[in-house]
């Protein structure tokens, strides 16, 4: 009996009550979800989008592909949403809901990381593409990087213009999608296994037979 209790309080401890800093779990838990339901939207709108030159350079047939994996990560978003809302006694959505987290996780990274690694291996195109699009006046996101930049400093200003679109990719691959999504995705999974052994009947009679 001392056992149980004992297991049951460690449980309260153990198990994690906020999803970072100061944010309660649950409402941690829907902000994750409306993140992923805007990055999922935004992403695969602009990938199957023609008029957004940054990410011309990639073939159109990547882009559809990587749309189209992104529009994944919606319904996890709104399984998401249900889970933030959902009662205690409901914790097997918990371990279901932290297993799609997990593919959305390596979609979201697997995703970034190809597109990291092919604008490094096409950055001289991308300098490129900056200087025809400059002296072409097309406004793109490397044209308003250099919009009042002489003529011949063009070439030079768009090598830093693609270097610190590139330095900003990187950091949103280590930072944002690496990092703070399997923080996240740590935290969810803790929780939701924490969660299943307290409300397994099976596991807590082995444990009182054990401790007997």
């Amino acid at each position: 009996m001392e056992s149980a209790k004992f297991k049951e309080a460690l449980f309260c401890i153990c198990r994690p009550k906020r999803c970072c800093c100061c944010i309660p779990f649950r409402i941690g838990l829907y902000i994750l979800s409306s993140i992923l339901l805007f990055l999922g939207i935004w992403s695969s709108l602009v990938l199957f989008s023609d008029d957004v030159i940054a990410y011309n350079h990639i073939p159109k047939g990547v882009r559809i592909v990587m749309g189209i994996v992104y529009l994944l990560l919606i319904p996890v978003a709104i399984f998401g949403y249900c889970i933030s809302r959902s009662s205690e006694k409901y914790q097997i959505l918990f371990q279901r809901f932290s297993k799609i987290f997990w593919v959305a996780v390596l979609i979201i990274v697997l995703l970034t990381l190809i597109q990291l690694i092919h604008s490094f291996i096409r950055r001289k195109d991308l300098i490129q593409i900056c200087e025809d699009d400059y002296n072409n006046g097309i406004n793109n996101i490397f044209y308003i990087m250099t919009n009042n930049t002489d003529g011949f400093l063009v070439s030079e200003t768009c090598q830093h213009a693609v270097d610190f679109s590139l330095a900003l990719i990187l950091f949103d691959f280590i930072v944002l999608k690496f990092c703070l999504w399997i923080y996240f995705g740590i935290i969810v999974e803790l929780h939701s296994k924490l969660s299943s052994k307290k409300d397994d009947p099976d596991s807590n009679d082995r444990e009182s037979i054990k401790s007997d």
